[in-house]
């Protein structure tokens, strides 16, 4: 029974992680489309692209990790409390937790990854044009 529910859970964790990835995903492209002329001044100023992309995987890390650690610090802290109110002994599911900053870190990679093509696309200097 309680397998069952441990497994549920934990889908429901990675479906929620799947869902802020995406809105991770939303705004990190509505920031960098809205930025378009400043990137552009920067590639014309020869700032490295690697250093804009890293910019971008901070934006969404940041977020996705301060997130997990705090829900699995809540999640422990409330589990603990509650096998202690029943006398059940405390075993903490480290595989699970592996398995949840696994997926964390799946979005954080694949929020970055596709939003580098518009970064890329916004830092031509035709972004410098006004017309």
């Amino acid at each position: 029974m309680y397998d069952i529910v441990g497994s549920a859970l934990q889908a429901g964790a990675v479906g929620v992680l799947c869902i802020i990835g995406a809105g991770l995903l939303i705004t990190v492209l509505e920031q960098l489309r809205e930025r378009r002329r400043l990137l552009s001044a920067l590639d014309a100023f020869g700032t490295p692209r690697r250093t804009l992309g890293r910019s971008v995987l901070w934006q969404t890390a940041v977020p996705v990790v301060l997130g997990l650690a705090l829900a699995v610090g809540c999640g422990l802290g409330l589990g603990l409390l509650l096998l202690h109110l029943v006398s059940k002994p405390v075993l903490p599911d480290w595989s699970g937790i592996a398995a949840l900053t696994g997926a964390a870190g799946a979005v954080i990679l694949a929020v970055t990854a596709l939003s580098l093509p518009l970064l890329w696309r916004l830092m031509r200097p035709d972004g410098l044009r006004t017309e």
